[in-house]
This record gives structure tokens, C-alpha cells and sequence, in this order.
């Protein structure tokens, strides 16, 4: 017998290498030793989502200088809202910098997960692009792959009959598209169709834009969208700390959003009547001024937030524009040369461009199978539900990042998402007032916590690969009743908030019920808490063995660790971890207060 907690080799396997798996990645670098990890990704390069969207405006709609890892400032991003290809170079020199492409295996895709209890490993097949398929086991699997990951197109008979050139916004073909001139049609009102659009606008002979139902158009989620000029780029570089002060003067508003996403919340109410008037005034100087269509096509009837707002930066604009015609409604069929509408109107096209979004159903792309035999892509297909938005019960030793009931709508967090980040608020541009002050440095001894939400599940995810390290641990996966339990909290939280509201949304859990939600039935920082610490009686944890062998042979680490002090614990003063929440918190967010009146949204 060794000493307790005795540390075994950890062999893990991690499904992509966009921001959540590098995140992990980096983590576990981090803080363990003696573990091998294979980062499996499809494209030929890291960043995810960032890789395959190269569509005409792409960018990330939250402020660049946040749209990094908590820890890793940024000080030389270019403009306000970085787009695609600068945010893609920056997943791939945080990888660079932290060495992290000795994990990743490029062009590879997992055909297949199963799920062996004899063993207790996790077994893929797997293939590499033109190559060979081969199989290989591992104690701990990573889902990493993102939600929007798989382009959905529409549902729309006689799509594959269309003669034209027909584009999807997540599958942008590398090679120049050619639209100058040409009469072109848009499928959609989301982030990716409120960016082309303008993007396309005054090139293209003429646009249709057909959108089944209005969005609430915010404007810039921070400041105004701009180039940095050389003097900001060098006051960014030589005063961190200023910078630093920027980001949470932006990430406290972003985290007072919460009291907006409650239905009845008066701060719904003004903010529905603000953006009403704010819309209506935007079209006074156009070809919509005091018409019907006003109201029916650009001003939505559902609650602010059942779909994710959008800054919308020029596309009503652009909506407006003498060139572009707007339908609303259901499309009714694709016919070889052009769209007919749900009134029989047809229209004619040269291109079509599917601006539809992603496949969000969080099914898998390939079959998982767990203890029973079971495939999550059966389990998920009429309703996906999980534990915390991280495991899933009968499927031992396995993460997914982003799962059901993941915070997408209600806080900040860097994720695969992209563009389609959820930075929620209408936030005022101007500094905060003055005599304000921001929350002050952390000063954490032996305890940390991320706000987050990407990182809070790498955290979450290695505690666990910590306890199977250390343990002598066969298996762990969270048990059925815990998961059925947290799905009847959520549902009835989620029914006071306006994500229950009836409208289409890629947060809804069930297409054929609009008024349920995938989402976290709370704040991003509530969501955070909830996971910060390991609810061990919420899982079924197996042993190999007698489940206290990881006592080892009496000797502790301390002793035989030639970098601990045998007497750690004599100090000239108690700085050891509080022991109630209500303190640990307050460690935590130590810091001076803010004045959070400057906060409203409102």
C-alpha cells in the first residue's frame, strides 16, 4: 500500500478545442500532474465556433476586452467588437502561450462513445479526416463540442430544389462568394442575420429579408462599435490596471441584469416601453413611417429576453433601406428559382442565404452510450435534461460543458457560442458617475471562484477528476431522482421569468411547447454558486475495492512530500478558509463597494 490519496494516472478525453476545451485544457495543466489528455477536433485549428463562422460582418457583439478568459487580459484588440478572425487568433495564441496544442489532435472526428463498466472507461472510435478509424479507451470523457456546433437549416419544402446559390451563415464556404449585383435572399433575424444584413446591404442589387416574427433590437451592448486608436491601444498596454477597472465597470452592469428577465418585473416594463419607442423613432425617417408594418414586422409582441436581444447595429437601418423588401411570416415553399411566401407571393432570387442558426437541441452528433446501453441522442431527443448542466445520469464518468439548463441567458460567460454570446442589458455607454468605485483587486489565499460560467464548470469537472485521482473511485455519475428534482425546480422557477414567454427561441427545451426553457432559472452568478462546491450525496459513486483503501499505509502526503513543511499549520496569524458560505462569499468578492445605482439598466 502507498500514502493516502496516492495520486494514479488519468487518462481524459476532451471533445473539441474551442474556448471551453482549451479552458479545461489550461486548467488541468494547471493544477494536476501525471495525467494524459487528448483534445479531439474536428477543424485544423483551435477556437471553435470562431473557425467555421467566416460569414460577411461576423464579430462578437459583447465588448472584446471581456470576450477573454477572466484571467488573461487582452490590451491590443483592435476595436470594440472584434470580429471573427482577431477572435479566433486569440483562442489560438492563448493556446500557444500556454502550450496547449501539444493536446490537441487536429482533423479528427468521434465516430462513437460506449461506455464499458467492466473497465471503467470510456471507449471512442475514432477517425482522423481521410483517414483510418481506430478505437481507444479513457477514464474520463469531456464533451467540449459546443451547442452551436451543427448549422440548422430551415425547415422549408423544396429547399433542395432551389437553383441558386444557397448559403448558411455557420457553413460560409472559404472561398469569395460573389453577391455584387445579384438579388438576394435572407432567412433570418438573429445575430448572424442582423450582421450580414448590413453587411451585404449596399453591395447586392436587391434584398428580401424574411423573418417569421421581430426581435428586440438593443444597440450596442457597450459602447458604440469603433476602431481603438493608437493612443487608447498604448494607455490599454501600459495601464493595466485601467484596463482591468474597464472590464468590471462593464461585467458589473452586464451582472445586474437578472431583475429584467422576471416577467412581471417593473424593469421589464419600462425596458419593453424604452425599446418600443426607441424602434418606432429609429423607422419615423423611413419608408415605414406611420405604417402597419411598423408594428408587425420590427416590433416584437413577446417579452424582452424570451429571445436573446441583439445590438442589431444598423439593421434597421439597412431594414429600411430603398433596396431591401422585409416579409414577415412563414415561408411557404422554395421553388427552383425563389421563396413563396405564406400569402402565395413569389419571390424571385439569385442566392439564398440561411442566416437559421444551429442545431440546439443539444442531442449529440454521434451515439454516446451509457451503463444501460442507452444512446443520450434517444435520451435528449423530445426533452434534454441534465444535472447542473454538466452530467448526466447512467453515463459514468462524463462532462458536457453547456448542457441543459446552462446560464446562456442570464449573466456573463466566455463560451463556444461566439457571436452568440448573451450579453444581456441596455447599458449606457458613459463611464459610472463620479465618487463610484469598483469592486477592488480579490485577495484570495487559499480558495478561489470564477464568475464565469465556462470556467466554473472546468472547476467543476476537475474537482471530480481530483476525487477519481485520489480515490480509489471505479466510476461517478449523477443519480436519476437529483436529476428529476432539479427538472421540477427549474420548470417551475423558469414560469416567472420571460423565457417561458411564447415565442421561437434556440433557448426552448421542446419546439412543440414554446413555453418551456433550457435554461439556468436564475442569474449567471447564482448559477456559479450553485456549482462551487461537490454535492457528493447527488451522485451514485462506485468503488474498486474497499472504498477507504485511499487511506493508504498511514503515512500522509505531508511527510513524504519533500516541498511540504511538516508544521504548515504553526502561523503567526488564523489566515485559513472560513468555514460558512456567508463568509467564504464575502472573501471572495472582497473589495470596495460599488455603487450599484449606477448599474440600472434602466
Amino acid at each position: 500500500m502507498d500514502r493516502i490519496r496516492k495520486e494514479r494516472h488519468m487518462k481524459i478525453a476532451c471533445i473539441g478545442a474551442g474556448a471551453s476545451g482549451l479552458c479545461f485544457a489550461y486548467k488541468l495543466q494547471r493544477s494536476f500532474e501525471d495525467f494524459t489528455l487528448t483534445l479531439f477536433e474536428r477543424n485544423d485549428s483551435v477556437g471553435g465556433v470562431w473557425v467555421a463562422n467566416r460569414y460577411p460582418g461576423c464579430a462578437c457583439d459583447y465588448d472584446a476586452h471581456n470576450y477573454t478568459f477572466s484571467w488573461d487580459q487582452k490590451a491590443d484588440w483592435t476595436s470594440v467588437y472584434a470580429g471573427a478572425e482577431e477572435v479566433q487568433h486569440y483562442f489560438e495564441d492563448f493556446a500557444r502561450k500556454h502550450g496547449l496544442h501539444e493536446y490537441c489532435k487536429f482533423g479528427t472526428t468521434v465516430k462513437r462513445a460506449q461506455w464499458d463498466d467492466a473497465t471503467g472507461r470510456w471507449g471512442l472510435q475514432l477517425q482522423t479526416t481521410g483517414g483510418p478509424e481506430w478505437e481507444e479507451s479513457f477514464d474520463i470523457l469531456i464533451n467540449a463540442s459546443g451547442l452551436l456546433s451543427s448549422p440548422k437549416w430551415p425547415e422549408i419544402p423544396g429547399l433542395d430544389e432551389f437553383g441558386g446559390l444557397l448559403l448558411h451563415s455557420a457553413a460560409w464556404p472559404a472561398r469569395p462568394v460573389e453577391l455584387k449585383g445579384k438579388h438576394v435572399g435572407l432567412i433570418g433575424n438573429g445575430s448572424s442575420g442582423q450582421q450580414l444584413l448590413p453587411a451585404l446591404q449596399a453591395t447586392v442589387g436587391k434584398m428580401t429579408v424574411f423573418i417569421r416574427q421581430p426581435t428586440w433590437v438593443l444597440g450596442p451592448f457597450g459602447a458604440p462599435p469603433r476602431s481603438y486608436s493608437a493612443v487608447e491601444l498604448q494607455g490599454f498596454a501600459q495601464q493595466p490596471e485601467k484596463l482591468l477597472e474597464k472590464r468590471k465597470q462593464f461585467e458589473n452592469r452586464v451582472n445586474s441584469y437578472f431583475g429584467i428577465c422576471l416577467k412581471d418585473s417593473p424593469q421589464q416594463a419600462a425596458l419593453r416601453r424604452r425599446l418600443t419607442q426607441k424602434i418606432l423613432d429609429q423607422l419615423a425617417e423611413t419608408k415605414y413611417a406611420d405604417s402597419a408594418e411598423a408594428e408587425a414586422g420590427f416590433v416584437p409582441q413577446y417579452a424582452v429576453g424570451c429571445r436573446r436581444p441583439t445590438p442589431g447595429v444598423g439593421y434597421i437601418e439597412s431594414l429600411a433601406a430603398d433596396n431591401v423588401t422585409l416579409v414577415v411570416g412563414a415561408i411557404g415553399r422554395a421553388t427552383a428559382d425563389g421563396i413563396v411566401d405564406q400569402s402565395g407571393r413569389s419571390h424571385p432570387l439569385d442566392a439564398l442565404i440561411c442566416a437559421t442558426g444551429f442545431d440546439t437541441s443539444h442531442r449529440p452528433s454521434f451515439p454516446i452510450l451509457g451503463r444501460d446501453g442507452s444512446d443520450l441522442r434517444e435520451l435528449w431527443a423530445r426533452e434534454a435534461t441534465a444535472y447542473l448542466a454538466l452530467a448526466v445520469p447512467h453515463f459514468p464518468n462524463y462532462f458536457v460543458f453547456y448542457g441543459p439548463n446552462n446560464p446562456f441567458a442570464s449573466g456573463p460567460f466566455l463560451a463556444t457560442v461566439g457571436k452568440h454570446y448573451f450579453a444581456f442589458g441596455l447599458f449606457d455607454a458613459q463611464p459610472a458617475a463620479s465618487g463610484s468605485r469598483m469592486h477592488g483587486a480579490l485577495r484570495i489565499k487559499r480558495f478561489s471562484l470564477t464568475n464565469a460560467p465556462t470556467e466554473a464548470q472546468a472547476d467543476y469537472m476537475l474537482k471530480w477528476c481530483d476525487r477519481w485521482q485520489t480515490e480509489n473511485i471505479h466510476s461517478f455519475s449523477p443519480k436519476q431522482e437529483a436529476v428529476d428534482e432539479f427538472d421540477a425546480y427549474a420548470k417551475g422557477l423558469i414560469q416567472t421569468t420571460v423565457w417561458a414567454d411564447h415565442c421561437g427561441s434556440w433557448y426552448k427545451a421542446s419546439p412543440s411547447d414554446p413555453a418551456k426553457a433550457s435554461l439556468w432559472p436564475g442569474s449567471g452568478l447564482h448559477y456559479v454558486e450553485a456549482i462551487s462546491s461537490l454535492r457528493g450525496d447527488d451522485f451514485d459513486v462506485r468503488y474498486r475495492g474497499n472504498r477507504w483503501n485511499w487511506l493508504g499505509n498511514g503515512f500522509s502526503q505531508v511527510e513524504v512530500d519533500q516541498e511540504c513543511d511538516l508544521s504548515y499549520y504553526i502561523r503567526q496569524q488564523d489566515d485559513s478558509e472560513f468555514l460558512s458560505s456567508k463568509r467564504r462569499r464575502r472573501e471572495i468578492a472582497k473589495g470596495s463597494q460599488v455603487d450599484r445605482a449606477t448599474l440600472h439598466v434602466m
